[in-house]
């Protein structure tokens, strides 16, 4: 129950962080928040501090990312390629896909 405690917490202050918009806001689709998309990994990055906008933003300056997920517990962004990977629930686990190719 105190994980399920902790990610809550730590969910509502990555939200908060996230209510300033991405510089490419307008060719992303929505945070997907507690959604995972494994597989179709193009590059793993090491963020330099806890922000899921951060990691939309390292998808929408490379053509060939078609989504991304988050990993806030190790600060770890994951860009995607084709095919888009399908979302599986995932508490621990931010996500987005790009809607402009």
């Amino acid at each position: 129950m105190k994980t399920r405690a902790f990610y809550a917490i730590l969910f509502a202050a990555l939200g908060a962080c996230a209510m300033a918009s991405s510089v490419y806001a307008g060719d992303m689709g929505p945070i997907e928040w507690g959604i995972d998309r494994p597989g179709s990994d193009l590059k793993v990055i090491n963020l330099p501090r806890i922000d899921p906008t951060l990691c939309q933003d390292q998808c929408a300056i490379v053509p060939q990312c078609l989504a991304w997920s988050y990993v806030p517990t190790n600060n770890q962004c994951f860009t995607k390629g084709n095919p888009v990977p399908n979302p599986v629930s995932n508490p621990r686990v931010i996500s987005g896909v790009k809607t402009v190719p």
